[in-house]
């Protein structure tokens, strides 16, 4: 993601199929890591029992992640 911001792939997308392709590549190796990691760290989190700080930050970096990723997606389809 930050080799993503930091504009390290410029140079890649050229016309539209390999835009769609660096889309579809950003969405198995962003997306869908994401979503399983929210869901894993929310169903991994026990009302009855006090949560280890690393269970947290490990579900909400993931979550911040996929809520980053859904913004940019948003964005994408208004700038058309």
């Amino acid at each position: 993601m930050a080799a993503l911001l930091a504009g390290a792939f410029k140079g890649m997308a050229r016309n539209k199929e390999d835009q769609e392709a660096f889309g579809m590549l950003l969405m198995l190796l962003l997306l869908v890591p994401s979503i399983i990691g929210v869901a894993l760290g929310v169903s991994s989190m026990d009302r009855r029992l006090p949560n280890s700080i690393a269970m947290w930050i490990a579900t909400i970096w993931n979550g911040m992640i996929l809520a980053g990723f859904l913004l940019l997606m948003i964005v994408g389809l208004f700038m058309k």
